[in-house]
């Protein structure tokens, strides 16, 4: 907000850690997980990260709120969303490359078969919006989570001769639920 100062020293802490954090995972591998410099990369992540918390906490205000954390709900919703982004990352990332390597589909008619579950998202999205409008966000939340859970159970049952229809079908229940 423009009126609201900004947290540099909360910034500059959240950000230093996130670059040396980021910084020791990508090189770990070729540095040695126990050298000198990833093992201090990961100290000094740390340290930066702990003093982001102390920082947030004495600040007026804070560029992230970590009261927030307190609200039971708050912290279920965000388990609830990261529980169905890993699920959505999994689809996104391990599916075109089951089509294309395991049934050999070229790129382009892997995309194709992934196009349904992007036009039933879009279209979802507009209904979830109306629904929250309407019942406010549980029924929504309980609708999505049903349909993503059953979503990826019927993509669980991936095998290299699964039909394309069965594949596109669980992706499309699952998009549903996300939107």
């Amino acid at each position: 907000e423009r009126d609201k100062p900004f947290d540099l020293p909360g910034f500059l802490c959240i950000g230093s850690a996130l670059v040396a954090l980021l910084l020791a995972i990508e090189e770990g591998h070729d540095w040695g997980w126990t050298s000198y410099p990833i093992v201090m990369l990961f100290l000094v992540a740390i340290i930066l990260l702990a003093l982001f918390v102390v920082i947030e906490l004495a600040v007026e205000h804070p560029l992230l709120d970590l009261r927030m954390f307190k609200t039971r709900t708050f912290d279920i919703s965000l388990l609830l969303i990261v529980a169905i982004m890993v699920g959505m990352f999994a689809v996104t990332l391990y599916v075109p490359l089951f089509l294309q390597n395991i049934q050999g589909l070229s790129a382009l008619n892997a995309g194709l078969d992934l196009l349904p579950q992007a036009v039933v998202m879009a279209m979802t999205m507009s209904v979830g919006g109306q629904l929250y409008d309407r019942f406010g966000a549980r029924l929504p939340a309980i609708i999505g989570l049903l349909l993503v859970g059953s979503g990826l159970t019927l993509l669980s049952q991936i095998t290299p001769d699964i039909p394309r229809s069965t594949l596109i079908l669980g992706m499309c229940v699952m998009s549903a639920g996300v939107g």
